[in-house]
């Protein structure tokens, strides 16, 4: 548990002068200043993650995304195998190109029937993956939220890109997706050793190396308290989540436990100010070649 521990002591030193500093002082006035240094951290500094996220948001907007329509697409995924993907960023990264393949092959035979491609090759997508490790209860819940270009990009005689938007995916187009993403988890599992119906069973590297934070990952999982003054006991919620789709414009799907849903379209000029709260609509990029891919 070393981790959690530095993470939030750095948090609590975040910002104070009497744990570092810099001093600025002009040669010509004699004006000066001291700035606490940040902790620059992930886990619990409120200012050093908003400040993070506005950074990126900023740069997405301004160097990279293109102005078309776009959709957010949300995988969660089954839980047995959520377990492993929060300590084996390899196996993490694995899923999620299992995911991004499937989307992509929804998008490009989407674009073969609707714009008359001779190949699926013909057609190019962009997006960009933000990978959460927990859900709005704070347990333990690797999924990735996908911003997607609602579209393909296909090369022209004149040998420029163009964007073709394309209709919303139907019911069984999200259900194709889902189905082929827990398809290719089977072949990402058996890569990496391990197995759908198998991978939270046995000992496994994180309980060897880290039993402490190895429990706290299974309490999280199987929704019981670890700790206080009822160990064991599922924890109590206020509030029961319904699975409904706020827009007659969103989908969702499910897969042996593969959950797609995929969002409203969303399209328009945007400020990184409130991209940085998940919209999912860009400017023009510096370069479309960029964003092709």
């Amino acid at each position: 548990m070393r981790i959690v521990v530095d993470e939030f002591d750095a948090y609590l030193r975040c910002g104070l002068l009497e744990h570092d500093l810099a001093h600025f002082s002009c040669r010509r006035c004699g004006h000066s200043r001291v700035v606490a240094f940040s902790c620059k951290r992930r886990g619990f500094c409120p200012s050093c993650l908003g400040r993070r996220m506005s950074d990126v948001a900023a740069h997405l907007v301004d160097e990279l995304l293109p102005e078309v329509p776009a959709r957010q697409w949300v995988c969660s995924l089954p839980w047995r195998l959520r377990y492993a993907m929060g300590y084996d960023k390899r196996l993490c990264s694995d899923v999620l190109a299992a995911f991004i393949g499937a989307v992509r092959r929804s998008l490009r035979w989407r674009a073969k029937r609707e714009l008359g491609l001779r190949s699926v090759e013909d057609a190019q997508v962009g997006g960009l993956t933000f990978i959460q490790r927990a859900d709005s209860s704070l347990r333990l819940n690797v999924h990735f939220h996908c911003l997607v270009l609602d579209g393909v990009y296909v090369r022209e005689a004149e040998g420029g890109l163009r964007f073709h938007e394309l209709r919303k995916p139907n019911a069984e187009e999200l259900v194709e997706v889902a189905r082929w993403t827990y398809e290719a988890l089977a072949r990402v599992m058996a890569r990496h050793g391990r197995s759908l119906e198998g991978c939270d069973t046995g000992e496994d590297e994180l309980s060897l190396e880290q039993p402490a934070l190895a429990s706290c990952y299974s309490a999280s999982l199987s929704d019981r308290q670890l700790l206080g003054a009822a160990p064991g006991e599922r924890t109590r919620k206020l509030v029961h989540p319904v699975r409904e789709l706020s827009s007659a414009d969103e989908g969702l799907a499910e897969v042996g436990g593969v959950n797609v849903h995929v969002g409203a379209e969303q399209s328009g000029p945007v400020t990184a100010d409130a991209w940085s709260g998940c919209p999912v609509t860009w400017p023009d990029p510096r370069s479309l070649e960029s964003a092709s891919n």
